[in-house]
């Protein structure tokens, strides 16, 4: 047969060496015929300085687009007790009186109007997530106290068109 060195076989570790096999006369060096390559940038200046721009122009039309969009619809706060609404308010042009009185089947809550947003100020009702809800100003946005059962909500004047399907 062959010697251990040439066959591959690992020699038997009773015999006290515990090294693997190698080969004689060649060396472990890293392989040359490797290309060498050039780190490449993907983006050019002019690819940068549009990027820049682009997020400039977003940074800016972002706040811009939200203040339009809200000064443009007039909102109208909807109080109903029981399902029935008893009150339609318009929250750009608010009543003079700033506290209203909304009657339950617990008691009398209190809710708080100033121009563009209405709360509910004081509510009977044990936990007062109601109350905790804070100043709601979004069309979509809802107060409700479940145990005295009162719902405020907002919404738009107009019902705008969300899509149009043919």
């Amino acid at each position: 047969m062959f010697p251990a060195s040439l066959s591959g076989r690992v020699p038997d570790p009773a015999a006290g060496s515990n090294s693997p096999p190698r080969c004689s006369g060649v060396e472990a060096t890293a392989p040359q015929f490797l290309p060498i390559i050039k780190k490449v940038s993907i983006m050019t200046k002019h690819d940068k300085y549009l990027l820049g721009i682009l997020l400039v122009f977003l940074i800016f039309s972002y706040p811009v687009y939200f203040l339009v969009n809200r000064e443009a619809s007039s909102l109208t706060a909807e109080i109903s007790v029981n399902g029935n609404t008893i009150s339609r308010i318009d929250l750009n042009n608010p009543p003079p009186e700033r506290l209203i009185n909304i009657t339950g089947p617990i008691g009398t809550s209190v809710a708080e109007v100033k121009p563009g947003a209405i709360r509910m100020k004081f509510s009977p009702c044990p936990d007062q997530y109601c109350m905790k809800t804070g100043w709601i100003d979004r069309p979509g946005q809802i107060i409700v106290c479940v145990p005295n059962r009162i719902i405020i909500k907002i919404s738009p004047d107009k019902n705008p068109v969300d899509t149009i399907s043919h």
